[in-house]
């Protein structure tokens, strides 16, 4: 008798765990991690920004980092040419999303505040920025 009642207890608290965790829900700390800058609207890098004239501004290359607290932090690196000269810049940011689930809500707290919309998928992480644009990075 104590021994069946030591395998009901031992099964019961096996059926526990296997039931307490839903096996379809994603794993949010999945998508925490570096997202690196691969196209924008379907085109490798880089991308032109911004034009005026002869002066014109190109993302070459930008990273997002999901952290665990809901926060993110953006480093993007831009290439100015006016005429024949041209300068290398990088500028960052940082912010907080709700969730790693798709869709994400990103919202940039500094230097700007702005809303914009993302989803993660496995190791792809596309975002619609306010401008339309969308913006497709990969670990």
């Amino acid at each position: 008798m104590k021994l069946l009642i030591g395998q009901t207890v031992a099964g019961l608290a096996l059926l526990a765990v296997a039931c307490g965790s839903d096996a379809t829900a994603p794993d949010q700390r999945s998508a925490i991690g570096s997202y690196h800058l691969k196209s924008v609207n379907g085109a490798a890098l880089p991308f032109l920004s911004a034009q005026s004239g002869t002066v014109k501004t190109e993302i070459t290359s930008e990273a997002i980092t999901l952290n665990g607290d809901g926060t993110f932090s953006d480093v993007e690196t831009l290439r100015t040419t006016n005429g024949s000269a041209i300068a290398t810049t990088q500028f960052g940011s940082v912010g907080a999303y709700q969730s790693p689930d798709a869709p994400t809500a990103f919202t940039e707290t500094s230097p700007n505040t702005f809303a914009f919309a993302g989803s993660v998928s496995k190791n792809t992480l596309t975002v619609v920025y306010p401008s339309g644009n969308v913006f497709v990075y990969v670990r």
